[in-house]
């Protein structure tokens, strides 16, 4: 699963920030996008709009953020490197 590839920007707009291990709780790992707003619709989906307000249908969601998170648990579970 890939980020969408129209001008870049929003594939160069993720981060990520590593807590580390503490005594009490593994590393956490947070990651997002600097554009939230188009993520969550590109993720969801969203209704098609005109400027009078008028909709035309809707935009389905990919769904591709849960796909990568679901992999990476599943690897994350199995041992896999985190790195």
């Amino acid at each position: 699963a890939q980020s969408r590839k129209d001008s870049g920007d929003y594939a160069k707009g993720w981060t990520c920030k590593v807590e580390p291990a503490t005594r009490d709780s593994g590393v956490e790992v947070t990651v997002h996008n600097k554009q939230y707003q188009l993520t969550h619709l590109l993720e969801k989906g969203h209704k098609v709009k005109n400027q009078t307000g008028k909709t035309y249908g809707v935009a389905p969601g990919d769904g591709v953020i849960a796909a990568v998170a679901e992999e990476v648990g599943r690897e994350f579970a199995a041992g896999g490197d985190a790195t």
